[in-house]
């Protein structure tokens, strides 16, 4: 049973994630009104501290970012369906990566960072979700998602990111198409994001579960750090995995595992990502 009326407090009206606000400032559509639902942007709140953003169709000539600050953000899942992009958070100089069909979840109330979106057509999908609610609504799977962020109420930041399942794809998609009846479609809408929200979060849990999730300490992020940072200035001649090994004193599971855990990319995928990247922008 969900009582999401009396489950906690409401979003504030004014805040956005980084993602639409960048958006927003980018495209020349202007952010749709509460009932436009097939507006290329459009943000609601659905219930008391569950609210929804769309991002359609963001066309961008060059690359766009945006920097921010964070004081008050509820977790976010975020699931690009179209274009490619990256967050950073300036703490922590962690770089995630986000390509199509990658669900990203963060949780970073008060920090800095930079949202950057890649030249291209950017469709997003966002739902964002107040600690409280997770808590009250949805009391098994609480210790599932805190377990995956890790959260830590002292640096009190972090993301993630796992591959999209077909279902979680397959409600994105639905969000993004508007009902036919203009009288059932709000009924519509919040059906398919509370679906979208459901499916994120049983692919959070069905992830911990097959035990993907490897422990790391801070020495070992730093490890990855430096690892990400000698590949990009390596990139003409990227160092195999057994080189990285030897030099940086990890072995190759933690390495492999870490990296993909932290970054949400292989190793090869992320040289890929940044040849390209790389050839684009300098």
């Amino acid at each position: 049973h969900l009582d999401l009326v009396s489950a906690c407090e409401p979003l504030s009206v004014s805040w956005s994630s980084p993602y639409y606000r960048l958006a927003a400032r980018e495209t020349d559509v202007p952010t749709a009104d509460a009932g436009d639902e097939a507006a290329r942007l459009h943000a609601c709140e659905l219930f008391q501290g569950i609210s929804v953003e769309i991002i359609r169709n963001c066309a961008l000539a060059q690359k766009s970012q945006l920097r921010f600050t964070e004081q008050d953000m509820p977790v976010c899942f975020s699931l690009r369906l179209a274009g490619s992009g990256s967050i950073c958070l300036h703490e922590r100089t962690q770089v995630l990566l986000q390509t199509p069909r990658q669900l990203i979840v963060g949780y970073f109330p008060g920090c800095k960072g930079t949202v950057i979106f890649q030249p291209d057509i950017n469709t997003l999908v966002n739902v964002m979700v107040r600690r409280s609610v997770i808590r009250k609504c949805m009391p098994k799977y609480a210790s599932s998602i805190y377990k995956f962020l890790n959260i830590d109420e002292q640096e009190g930041y972090v993301l993630r990111s796992i591959t999209a399942s077909t279902g979680l794809m397959v409600a994105a998609n639905q969000r993004l198409s508007p009902s036919a009846s203009p009288s059932t479609q709000p009924l519509f809408l919040s059906g398919v994001a509370l679906e979208f929200l459901a499916l994120a979060i049983d692919s959070l849990y069905k992830y911990l579960e097959h035990g993907h999730l490897i422990r790391l300490e801070k020495r070992d992020i730093s490890v990855l750090e430096k690892v990400k940072k000698y590949i990009e200035n390596s990139i003409a001649n990227p160092p195999p995995i057994e080189e990285l090994c030897k030099k940086f004193y990890i072995n190759s599971f933690k390495l492999k595992k870490g990296f993909k855990q932290i970054y949400g990319m292989t190793i090869s995928g992320y040289i890929q990502y940044y040849r390209l990247y790389y050839a684009y922008n300098c």
